[in-house]
């Protein structure tokens, strides 16, 4: 079932557990997913442990684009 193909989906702390697991579900539903996470080390590993781009999901940008910027901390 395809219920996210053509949507975005932001998942806020998407580098590990619940978070992880979720991006990984929504990419088999054919989703464009964007992750977050406390360090470009950490969003680097989820990414490679999510794999490229699929036919049904897909990346936004990845982390060495030009967009990729750093959020700021409070």
């Amino acid at each position: 079932m395809n219920r996210f193909t053509g949507k975005t989906v932001l998942i806020t702390g998407g580098t590990s557990g619940m978070g992880l697991a979720t991006a990984r579900r929504l990419l088999t539903e054919g989703a464009h997913v964007i992750i977050t996470g406390r360090t470009r080390a950490r969003v680097d590993s989820a990414a490679q442990q999510l794999g490229p781009p699929t036919p049904r999901g897909s990346w936004p940008t990845p982390p060495t684009s030009t967009r990729w910027t750093r959020g700021s901390h409070l």
